[in-house]
Formats: C-alpha cells, structure tokens, sequence
C-alpha cells in the first residue's frame, strides 16, 4: 500500500459556521443567517432557547450540532409551552423519572391522569358517615367522577350490633362485680406427712424387703406422689435412716432418761425396762426394723454400721449403766451384763424372729417370756431380791 493520502482541511466557510453555531448556543442568541441564505428551523430556535438552561456547556454544541444549526432541518415534534424548566420533558422520559437529552427532547407529553386521593388508596371497606362499611370506589370513578360508582353492600342487620353491645355491656357489669374469694388451700403438716411416709415405708420394707422395695410403691402406699417424697428423703437409704431415728431412736431416749432418776430397785428397774421393749418394739411395728436388719443387714454394710450406731451401741450403753447402778446399790454382785450386755436383749431378738416365722403356727408369749429371762439375770447376777 501506498503512503496515505493527507486529510483534506475543512473549507472555510464551513468552520466559519461551525465556530456561529458553538457561539449561539452558548450565549443563546438567535442564531445568524449562513452564506447560502439558509435560515434555522423553528425546532432548532426552540431547542437554543432551552439549551442554557437544561444541558451543560460540553454538550451544547453537539445538540445544537444535530437539532439543524447548521442549515440541516431535522424532524421535530410540536411542544406544549409549559411553566419553568422541564415543561416539555416527553411523556415516556417523565414516566421513567430521568432528564431528556440528544435526540427527541421536546416531544409533547401524554396526557397525566388526576392523582388518586390518599383514602380512596387505602386498603380495607371505606366507611361512610352513616357508619356503613362498603368498597372502595374503582379506578374510573376515582378518574373519572362522570363514571357510575359500584354499588355499595347491604348494611349489616341491626341486631348483630345490638347483640354485640349487650354482650359487651353484660362483660363489663360482670367485670365490675366482686368476685368471690377464692378458697385458700389447707396448710400441710409437714411432721404428719413425714410420718406418713415412714410409716409406709416401714409397711413396704416389712413385705418386699430392703432390696425390693420401690420408692414408687411407697410414695403410692403413703398417698403421695413421688416427688413429694424426694422432698422429704434424698433416696431409699436416707429413708431407712429416717425410719429408724423415728421409731427406734424416742425409745432409746425414753429408756435413758428413766435409769437416772428411777426410785425403785434393780429388779424394778429392770422390768420397767422390759416393758417398754415389750411394748414399743417387740409387740409395736417397729418390730420390722429389726427383723429387716437380720434379713439383709449383711448386704447392706452401710445401713448395718447405721443402724449399729443408732440402736445397738446406745443400748448397750443403757444396760451397763443398769448393771453399774445395782452394783452400787449392793443389789447384785456380778458384773457378767456388763461384759456381755447382748445377753439382756437376746430374748428380744428370739421373739421377734419368732414372730414373723411363725406367729401364725405358734404364737409366742411375749410377755411371760420377757418375765423368765428377767429372773434368769437376777438370779446370774446374784440378786438376793427375787
């Protein structure tokens, strides 16, 4: 290919009209008449008119470049004159919301319809002044007032109201009368329920055994639920432990409390020691206690040391004391109880043994029982006084 052929400068009378052009659109003078006696079209003087104010500087050239400044007639549509800046925005631009420019910036804006009123838009039945409720007019009637309005819906009956504000006035004089007090509940007797459970439980370790035996069932034997049973013992230990400080532990307290003080003899002493045994314990149901803990005792080490601690070791305590003061009183000579005080209660655990294997058979005697072992130790113990 050849060396490229220079660019060919503009003809004078051509830059010439284009430096008229760029100055009328700046300034918005009316444009001049060019050389060839070619005048503006009347689009392209309107276009002048609004171009200072609507469309910066950098552009004015440009529109006034393709609107026919320079003798070039370019098709416009008519505009409607309007008040201020942006009277002659076209129709599809001022839907959209944006600025006309370039080509078509004075096309004649489609007709706007009247702004709807703000409670015809609400949503929900209008309500009237009469107080009845219908729709709300449709899109012509609120356009056009000329078209016919929907027809509003028939009224609701008037007892319903009516019914409605008797109820209202009959909840209301309800409300504002006194109410009845309300019954208070019983206060529980916490010491009574507690019996009750132990007392239970005493039932249900008796039939079942230690390891058997269910809180359930003994929450259900005592009439309560088994929550209210955890109230009062933490588990089924805490409960054989509840049930022997209960039963077994006053009596213990009791026979100690009658050895210092007492005004009779030794052999008096002793058999008022009997009775209370024979009484509270061996003919009483705590009688259970016991013989639950020759059943199974050997299985529970821990309930056995308890049980040790609580009964045997204070009653053993309570039978030296007995021989200590008949020997001080020079009313027995021998102090073979006091080395082996298990002798004084060994019929205590006969007749309850006894008892529960075969009182159905052979009924025992408790009490002339009791009487000949009494006579046993007085005479052993070298009691002049029988």
């Amino acid at each position: 290919m050849g060396p490229s052929k220079p660019k060919r400068p503009a003809p004078a009378r051509t830059a010439a009209r284009r430096g008229v052009a760029r100055k009328g659109a700046a300034s918005g003078e009316p444009l001049p008449v060019d050389n060839a006696g070619a005048t503006p079209s009347p689009a392209a003087e309107r276009v002048a008119e609004v171009l200072p104010k609507h469309l910066p500087a950098a552009g004015k050239s440009r529109v006034a470049k393709e609107t026919g400044v320079h003798g070039k007639r370019v098709h416009a549509e008519p505009v409607t004159p309007g008040v201020g800046e942006g009277a002659a925005i076209p129709a599809k631009r001022a839907s959209a919301g944006r600025a006309p420019t370039g080509e078509g910036a004075a096309r004649t804006p489609e007709a706007k319809a009247p702004a709807v009123p703000h409670a015809v838009r609400k949503r929900g039945p209008a309500t009237s002044a009469a107080g009845t409720a219908g729709p709300p007019p449709g899109p012509a009637s609120a356009v056009n007032p000329s078209a016919p309005a929907s027809p509003a819906p028939s009224a609701r009956p008037a007892g319903a109201c009516s019914s409605a504000r008797s109820g209202r006035a009959r909840s209301a004089a309800s409300s504002a009368e006194p109410s009845a007090p309300r019954r208070r509940a019983r206060p529980v007797d916490r010491g009574a329920r507690r019996r009750a459970i132990l007392d239970a439980a005493l039932a249900v370790f008796d039939a079942h055994g230690f390891a058997k035996a269910r809180l359930d069932d003994v929450a259900r034997h005592a009439g309560v639920a088994k929550g209210t049973l955890y109230l009062y013992f933490a588990d089924k230990n805490a409960l054989f432990e509840g049930l022997v400080q209960e039963t077994l532990t006053p009596i213990l307290v009791d026979a100690d409390a009658l050895v210092p003080d007492f005004p009779g003899t030794t052999r008096d002493l002793i058999d008022a020691l009997l009775e209370l045994l024979a009484t509270r314990i061996i003919e009483g149901p705590g009688s259970a206690i016991p013989r639950l803990m020759i059943r199974e005792g050997a299985h529970f080490p821990d309930l056995a040391a308890f049980y040790y601690r609580e009964v045997v070791s204070r009653g053993s305590a309570l039978i030296r004391q007995v021989v200590r003061r008949g020997l001080e009183r020079g009313e027995i000579t021998s102090d073979a109880l006091e080395r082996f005080p298990q002798l004084a209660v060994a019929p205590a655990l006969l007749a309850v043994v006894w008892n529960g294997l075969f009182h159905a058979i052979a009924p025992l005697d408790v009490r002339a029982l009791l009487g000949v072992h009494r006579d046993l130790l007085l005479k052993g113990l070298g009691c002049q006084d029988l």
